[in-house]
């Protein structure tokens, strides 16, 4: 095999850079740390972040840089790696990483996926973090599905009449991260409706081991 050819060439215990570095091992190049550094003020301030970049330029590396700083008693990371599971899978993957059973239909399921997200920073006091890799690949749908969980409206909206069971109001009660190959954001169907607001932060070549 090639890992092996590489090994035996240069005399390599094991084949270096792979994903399996820690986060402190990793080289703290001026880019990365502007991109993690945008990334964590994206999740302070309760936004759609969305992070371009070329192919390789380290995107899902500053993105896992950002969230492995997070405190797990103030926040909980819900990662999905491969947004081709649809809509329905956003919703799936957030109510169970909540420790939730997951409603069959999908008009059942999207308010649970939003109590679950509620609850979780209500009561327990812990922020949900949204990270979705691969953005290029999430459809319009999808989007609009991003969009509704993470959105932020304070508690005078429409008259505190958008509130759930227990008179919760939807107000910022999760933060997302979406990480995409440079043009993302323009090749997004839903892009001038989802992220208009959002955070976007250019990944540069810095995040390598």
């Amino acid at each position: 095999m090639i890992n092996d050819a590489v090994r035996g060439y240069f005399g390599f215990e094991r084949l270096p850079f792979d994903r399996s570095v820690p986060v402190g091992a990793l080289f703290a190049s001026a880019s990365h740390q502007e991109a993690a550094g945008r990334i964590a003020y994206g999740i302070d301030t309760r936004q759609i972040t969305v992070i371009t970049g070329e192919v390789g330029a380290g995107k899902t590396v500053a993105a896992r840089a950002a969230t492995a700083r997070l405190d797990a008693s103030r926040h909980q990371l819900i990662a999905i790696p491969n947004p081709q599971v649809g809509a329905r899978g956003i919703h799936h993957a957030v109510v169970a990483a909540l420790g939730g059973v997951p409603r069959v239909h999908h008009a059942t399921l999207i308010p649970q996926a939003a109590e679950y997200l509620a609850a979780e920073l209500a009561e327990r006091g812990r922020l949900p973090v949204l990270l979705i890799d691969e953005a290029h690949l999430l459809s319009h749908d999808q989007l609009e599905a991003i969009r509704m969980l993470t959105l932020c409206r304070d508690r005078d909206y429409a008259g505190g009449r958008q509130g759930g069971s227990g008179g919760r109001v939807h107000a910022c009660q999760a933060s997302g991260i979406i990480p995409g190959p440079r043009g993302t954001r323009g090749a997004c169907p839903a892009a001038g409706t989802c992220l208009s607001s959002s955070l976007v932060t250019r990944s540069g070549r810095g995040p390598s081991p």
